[in-house]
């Protein structure tokens, strides 16, 4: 009210709040020689000083009103003000926001005051916006605490207010922050400092000091992250790693929204510890890994036992019958009839014995459902559901992909486990490097022939110069308690599509898988989904 009255040369002003149709008088104002006298005391009834009229104008529209005269008429009924004085001038400033109009500014000035000028108004209007919220603010503490003593809880609220943030952001481990883009400082809560392993009396940090404390894989993607958040001037949110002194690897979440009417150039925002959430995330992924992995052995070890069991009755009796006519050839015992009719029954049961394995292969490998699928939508889902393997290992995830969809005839959920073998055997293959950035790259691109060629490379141990034309071969790997099918199954698969996949050594580091298949013809595609199904 000091600074409205002040604007506008006013001799005094009325602060009202408009609440379920009453109005009642929140501040009043009086302008002396040398300073703004300001009595606090609201009143819900005496209005005497105020114009009706005006005020139930400006709550009809909603809008300012601004009288730069206005004649004393004797006349109540057309004399807008009833104030003594020969000369008046009245501005009313609407106090509104989302819920609509909460209250307004009435100033009376005198004629001979300087007109205030368009920027003037302007201000007004903004200083408008920021009374209504306060307002507003006002009427949820009185309707929640309005058993305390008014001023004395405003009084003790300003100095325990700057302690019960601190103490909430330890609570919930967040820390809080505003961000100079153009000076590249933060100003942090000693939270954020605690977090970031600051020191916790400091008040600002730069922004490349807080990038050492970054993880160095995750430092250029943070840039990037909040380069591009930056020059779009829009709100970012994403999470990333910190080395602890102690060597330990935390997460930090950061949600960060650009300061409105700075045009970009502040960012205000919170980060939060989420080390607790990653690691049930990565303990619930082990435990899945884990569960997976007993599935499929167990999966192993039945269909072993089936083969045992169907396969070793028929050879039991070949050998028994081949056992019994070398006996019989080597005494001389049995004639020409009774080898012929063990040489049958050796034949009968080694084509018993090929009819069983053909049964068994029918059943475990049965031709895939072919229909179209976009190869880059099954790439993203892959890597969606490998997303915990690749932080946990600290494996940063490269894409170079034709800007275009790359629709194939496939089985979905076998191309999905082609990729998923690919990538697994990536992450593996760099559990070991140390003193470099660990990084998975996947790209495509078109062929001649109307091919597709996927390749999955990492920097990893790669494998001895012999091992990339065997690597496909049945049970044939190098990774500890594995059992060397991954690969091979991943051949059978990309062959049944009519593909080929095969391996290279990469220079310095690291092995290159690439297959490739047949691109469906725009002829052929009928209509497909986002994700690769047909509608």
């Amino acid at each position: 009210m000091t600074t409205a009255v002040a604007l506008v040369q006013a001799r005094r002003g009325i602060l009202l709040r408009v609440h379920h149709g009453h109005i009642t008088v929140e501040a009043r104002t009086q302008a002396g020689c040398d300073d703004v006298m300001v009595d606090m005391r609201g009143s819900a009834g005496d209005l005497g000083d105020v114009s009706l009229p005006l005020v139930e104008e400006v709550i009809r529209t909603g809008a300012l009103l601004k009288l730069d005269a206005t004649p004393l008429s004797g006349d109540q009924g057309t004399d807008p003000l009833p104030c003594s004085g020969p000369h008046r001038a009245v501005v009313i400033v609407p106090l509104s926001n989302r819920s609509g109009l909460t209250g307004m500014i009435y100033l009376e000035r005198q004629a001979e005051a300087t007109t205030p000028t368009s920027e003037q108004m302007l201000f007004l209007e903004l200083l408008a916006e920021q009374a209504a919220v306060s307002l507003d603010t006002v009427r949820l503490y009185v309707a929640t605490m309005h058993e305390v003593n008014e001023h004395r809880h405003v009084a003790q609220a300003l100095r325990e207010s700057r302690a019960l943030l601190l103490l909430g952001e330890r609570i919930n481990e967040s820390g809080s922050w505003e961000w100079d883009v153009e000076k590249g400082e933060l100003n942090c809560s000693a939270e954020f400092c605690r977090l970031y392993e600051f020191n916790p009396d400091v008040s600002s940090v730069t922004h490349e000091a807080l990038m050492q404390h970054i993880h160095p894989c995750d430092r250029e993607r943070v840039n990037r992250i909040l380069d591009e958040a930056v020059a779009a001037r829009r709100a970012v949110r994403f999470e990333h790693r910190i080395r602890a002194r102690d060597g330990a690897i935390r997460y930090l979440s950061v949600n960060a929204h650009p300061v409105s009417m700075t045009d970009g150039s502040l960012y205000a925002g919170t980060v939060s510890d989420v080390s607790g959430r990653k690691a049930e995330e990565l303990e619930r992924s082990r435990a899945q890994e884990q569960l997976a992995r007993g599935a499929r052995m167990t999966a192993i070890s039945q269909m072993t036992a089936l083969i045992a069991h169907e396969v070793n009755q028929p050879l039991m009796s070949i050998s028994s019958n081949a056992g019994a006519a070398l006996i019989g050839i080597e005494r001389d015992s049995l004639g020409t009839g009774k080898i012929k009719e063990l040489l049958g029954q050796i034949l009968g049961q080694s084509q018993r014995a090929g009819t069983i394995i053909q049964t068994l292969q029918a059943l475990t490998c049965a031709c895939p459902q072919s229909e179209p699928a976009d190869v880059h939508a099954v790439i993203h889902q892959v890597l969606l559901t490998m997303r915990g393997e690749f932080n946990r290992s600290a494996i940063e995830v490269e894409l170079d992909l034709l800007a275009r969809p790359i629709i194939v005839g496939a089985d979905k959920t076998q191309l999905q486990q082609v990729l998923a073998n690919l990538l697994g055997n990536a992450v593996d293959a760099m559990q070991k490097v140390q003193g470099r950035v660990r990084i998975v790259r996947v790209s495509s691109r078109s062929l001649e022939g109307n091919q597709i060629e996927v390749c999955v490379r990492d920097n990893g141990t790669g494998a001895d110069a012999g091992m990339y034309d065997q690597m496909f071969e049945p049970f044939v790997g190098s990774k500890p308690g594995g059992i060397g099918m991954g690969l091979a199954i991943s051949r059978s698969i990309i062959e049944s599509h009519g593909g080929r996949i095969f391996a290279r050594r990469r220079l310095p580091h690291g092995c290159s898988v690439i297959f490739n298949m047949a691109e469906q013809a725009d002829d052929d595609l009928g209509s497909v989904t986002g994700d690769g199904n047909p509608v």
